[in-house]
Formats: C-alpha cells, sequence, structure tokens
C-alpha cells in the first residue's frame, strides 16, 4: 500500500488475508489513524484488535 508498511497476516476465518496498515499500543492511537486512512486511503478500512506473531 503506498506510502505505508502494510503487512499481510495469516488467513481469517472466513478466507480471507487481512493486511494492516500498522500497529499501535492502545486502541486511541489506532482509531485516529484508522480515521485518518478512511478519509484519504481506504474508506472500509477498520480496527483489529489482536496480538500479532513475529
Amino acid at each position: 500500500l503506498k506510502g505505508f508498511d502494510a503487512k499481510k497476516i495469516s488467513k481469517n476465518i472466513n478466507g480471507l488475508y487481512p493486511v494492516i496498515y500498522g500497529s499501535f499500543y492502545n486502541y486511541a492511537d489506532a482509531r485516529n489513524e484508522m480515521i485518518e486512512i478512511q478519509k484519504t486511503n481506504n474508506t472500509d478500512a477498520w480496527v483489529l484488535i489482536q496480538e500479532l506473531q513475529e
């Protein structure tokens, strides 16, 4: 994704591969970034709350 350090994560229960724009330590920061992404890049962006495995 242009301008983002995007990563694809494991397939979900619907058989889709979510792509993450970023990782955040708290929900407030994630939500603020989601709002900006929705305004400028992807109106369907949403927050996934999940611990990522490296």
